[in-house]
């Protein structure tokens, strides 16, 4: 996100912030954390490449681009993958976690421990 972006979106409620790296990088911290789930998750699920990034590849495409069949996908990847596609976006698009940190990274990190 650029700065012009972040002052007219954020500073609405937070007037004169100027760094949106309170209390840590949390973008950097979240970006770490979709990759790794991203790359748990897809070796869970024969033929799948990646998560998928619309609604009609969700929850897992091939190599071709297409959607895996859910029915190859087990339990634990799934929920990960509606919290990647969910968490990404916030990522991408609006607060990056921001809003709910604690929520976002408690999201994550279930995902990941069930994962492993």
């Amino acid at each position: 996100m650029n700065k012009d972006y972040m002052k007219q979106t954020c500073g609405t409620c937070h007037p004169g912030i100027t760094d949106y790296t309170v209390g840590g990088n949390l973008k950097a911290e979240m970006t770490e954390k979709l990759d790794e789930l991203q790359k748990l998750a897809v070796a869970k699920v024969p033929g799948a490449v990646k998560i998928g990034g619309t609604r009609l590849t969700f929850p897992f495409e091939d190599a071709q681009g297409n959607r895996v069949d859910v029915k190859n996908v087990p339990l634990e990847a799934y929920v990960a993958a509606c919290n990647y596609y969910m968490l990404k976006e916030d990522l991408e698009r609006y607060s990056a976690g921001a809003h709910n940190p604690a929520y976002t990274r408690a999201l994550l990190d279930e995902s990941l421990k069930r994962l492993k």
